[in-house]
């Protein structure tokens, strides 16, 4: 992996006072808290068959099959080591803590059809160091059969969402996710091709961070993302051509970089870019700056 250079360094300082600043977040803190959904609705846009007109009625999230009926709330931080780990978790309604999968060789996908909301953070292939900081070099986390990760019903996050050194990673399934309390880092996933799983995110607290995922080509999944607490960068994805995808966002707290990305239009990033109310500052480098 490249080493990091002095902007580098200056985004990871921005970061972590992101980190700081983000709702609920103190320095040290466990991280939990998070509530779980009082009910199980869901609004469900269907057709009135007598008029033809849209109508809209509450319909339960749970299966026709009821495979989570008896779910319920978890406790404490999981980190994944075995098949035991998964089947214990499927009936997790809400986890309080850190929902972790480390160095494990043997998974090919996550899948927890019933979880709704984590407290703690989402970490997939890497992890911050307890005083909140990430080494972005660090790939002994890495999961290199990971294919799939899939949670449905998943609303919340209370801290931070890690996505990283996944290899065979193609598919990031989180469909109903609105809000993650921290930030949302996609690190190194060689296979990952698009965010369209994503649609419902509409707020990041504290920073969005794309980087090194050579697969990449557009980020339309993030469409319904309005506001980033902390930083956005976008960096070193070889095969990025669209940023279509952050047309809705309207607000960056800190700093925007767009850098290292050979196939995006540099035309393409103005137009994006120029439509969001950035904080701090505007770096743009190391695109196509012929179109």
């Amino acid at each position: 992996m490249p080493q990091l250079d002095s902007h580098a360094s200056a985004r990871l300082t921005l970061l972590a006072a992101a980190l700081c600043s983000a709702p609920g977040c103190t320095s040290g803190d466990a991280g939990s808290g998070c509530e779980p959904p009082s009910d199980c609705s869901i609004s469900t846009a269907l057709t009135d068959p007598s008029t033809g007109e849209p109508t809209t009625e509450t319909t339960e999230t749970t299966d026709s099959n009821g495979e989570c009926a008896d779910a319920g709330p978890c406790e404490g931080d999981t980190t994944i080591t075995d098949e035991g780990g998964l089947t214990d978790l499927a009936d997790c309604e809400s986890l309080s803590g850190d929902l972790t999968l480390l160095g494990q060789d043997w998974i090919t996908e996550v899948e927890l059809p019933c979880l709704e909301s984590i407290g703690g953070g989402l970490y997939v292939g890497n992890r911050p160091t307890p005083e909140g900081f990430i080494d972005p070099e660090d790939t002994a986390g890495a999961n290199p059969g990971l294919v799939r990760i899939t949670l449905p019903r998943l609303t919340e996050v209370g801290r931070n969402v890690i996505i990283a050194y996944g290899a065979s990673l193609e598919t990031v399934h989180l469909p109903r996710l609105s809000r993650i309390d921290g930030y949302l880092w996609l690190l190194q996933n060689s296979a990952l091709v698009e965010l369209d799983s994503l649609s419902s995110l509409s707020s990041v607290a504290a920073a969005v961070w794309l980087s090194d995922n050579s697969a990449l080509t557009q980020v339309d999944g993030l469409v319904g993302l309005e506001s980033i607490g902390g930083l956005l960068e976008i960096s070193s994805n070889d095969r990025l051509e669209s940023l279509d995808g952050l047309s809705n966002v309207e607000t960056v707290g800190s700093s925007v970089y767009v850098i290292d990305n050979p196939s995006l239009c540099r035309s393409h990033i103005d137009q994006i870019t120029g439509d969001i109310d950035i904080g701090s500052s505007l770096v743009i480098e190391g695109n196509d700056d012929g179109c």
